[in-house]
């Protein structure tokens, strides 16, 4: 019993992201690594992929945002921003801009980014951006979250799920692709009965959560709910391939093909997926995902 629940002590919290801004929380300094950022450098960004990640607070619980950077050509990019509070995901948001770049200072703009310099260093490969957002629960006044970010490049060993535990997986950054399912995020549920042997059936409620990112990495988040608790999602990652002439596709990890198909008509993604949820058993049968109907929260410059 006490594996099961030994996390089960977090209610979820609905956070809403209600802006994307240019400027440092009050009496926050971060530092940013030392170098001659007028150095002249021929280093193009088109084609790279970045990664950041801030450690904040959000109400007493510790707050997460993890930003994946994109430079998909040499005008244009997007962030995808994923936000956990408390352990609980929040939702995922994409946001594009088109971008200057001299070969150290850049300047993003867009309907959601206005003029956001960041400068890139040579001296670590690193990029430092301000990222900050403003959360709230809703009608409360809005709680910035974030500060100057320091991205690496994907790949390098600064990926936030390249640990615990994931290191042998066998999972790795591919091409960037904007084409479906990429940047799509997707949810199912079932509920099941685990058998213990000193307490009898408990009913379980597992709620799984997949997010197919543009880098052909896909992350599927597991939470399971029991007597109104949920624990800390697990998270599984699998590398994602799909053909829209088929609609059909696979998860891989550990060069292992998992396939799911997708039902246009209604708009739904199908897989077996099996999920070992407490060391002693596993779910297993076809989980059906549907698209998630999460509110887009409009991003706004305060």
């Amino acid at each position: 019993m006490k594996r099961i629940f030994k996390t089960m002590v977090m209610a979820i919290l609905a956070v809403s992201i209600a802006s994307l801004v240019g400027c440092k929380k009050e009496n926050e300094i971060n530092p940013i690594p030392e170098v001659n950022d007028t150095t002249e450098s021929s280093f193009t960004l088109g084609g790279t992929s970045w990664v950041g990640v801030y450690d904040d607070t959000f109400q007493g619980y510790d707050a997460k945002l993890i930003w994946s950077l994109d430079f998909t050509s040499e005008t244009e990019g997007e962030f995808f921003l994923e936000l956990t509070v408390a352990g609980q995901p929040q939702g995922n948001y994409t946001v594009p801009f088109t971008y200057t770049f001299d070969g150290i200072n850049g300047v993003m703009t867009g309907e959601m980014v206005n003029n956001v310099p960041f400068t890139y260093h040579p001296a670590d490969s690193t990029i430092t951006i301000e990222m900050v957002i403003g959360a709230s629960t809703g009608g409360e006044e809005l709680v910035p979250l974030g500060g100057m970010t320091t991205f690496y490049q994907r790949g390098t060993g600064h990926d936030p799920d390249d640990g615990g535990g994931n290191e042998d997986d066998g999972v790795v950054p591919g091409e960037i692709t904007n084409e479906f399912p990429a940047n799509t995020t997707w949810l199912a549920s079932e509920s099941i009965t685990y058998h213990h042997e000193s307490f009898g059936d408990i009913p379980l409620d597992l709620h799984y959560e997949l997010i197919f990112q543009n880098d052909h990495i896909a992350l599927m988040n597991i939470t399971v709910e029991a007597f109104g608790t949920t624990n800390e999602p697990q998270q599984i990652r699998f590398n994602w391939t799909y053909d829209s002439n088929t609609q059909e596709g696979s998860f891989i990890t550990k060069g292992v093909p998992l396939p799911f198909h997708y039902d246009s008509e209604n708009d739904q993604i199908s897989t077996e997926f099996s999920f070992d949820y407490t060391g002693g058993g596993s779910t297993s049968g076809n989980l059906t995902f549907t698209r998630s109907t999460q509110k887009a929260i409009k991003i706004v410059l305060m």
